[in-house]
């Protein structure tokens, strides 16, 4: 039952890499949302509270009026996936 689904998924996904360039991009701000953020998590068993960046549009660390940001994000658009296979 699944299979063909996933096999027309398949097709559609190689017609719209063919017919665009930077669809893989547009695949990623589609599922991530267009706006840079912040994600906050709580490892309760350790204790901790980590905080995980997604930079994919470089508008996080800025520096704001006389304030430079404290630390730098990663940048992501240089690890996004180019080719979908």
């Amino acid at each position: 039952m699944y299979q063909p689904l996933l096999d027309t998924f398949r097709q559609e996904l190689l017609k719209l890499t063919q017919a665009n360039d930077n669809i893989t991009l547009k695949l990623v701000e589609y599922l991530l949302g267009r706006a840079d953020f912040y994600k906050i998590i709580a490892k309760e068993k350790e204790e901790k509270t980590v905080v995980q960046s997604f930079n994919i549009h470089n508008t996080l660390s800025q520096p704001y009026q006389r304030n430079k940001a404290r630390s730098k994000t990663k940048d992501f658009s240089n690890i996004l996936p180019t080719t979908i296979f």
